[in-house]
């Protein structure tokens, strides 16, 4: 069965959004597996509404779903 893990990324504004992932941001928070891309940026900004995670001047947030394939 293949999930989705969602990251929220935090990442400096110098760093470009296609360049912005879990090795170049400031910090990660990883959320829950979902069954689907639309799941996953759902939970994603539900998340993030219900934390105090918010960008400061010169950075800016990133959801981003990766595919995992899961057995067992």
């Amino acid at each position: 069965m293949n999930t989705f893990i969602t990251y929220i990324l935090l990442c400096a504004s110098s760093v470009a959004a296609s360049d912005c992932d879990t090795r170049s941001a400031i910090d990660v928070a990883v959320g829950p597996k979902t069954g689907n891309e639309i799941a996953c940026g759902i939970e994603a900004q539900e998340m993030i509404a219900q934390t105090a995670i918010r960008p400061r001047d010169g950075e800016y947030l990133k959801i981003s779903c990766v595919r995992r394939s899961e057995r067992g």
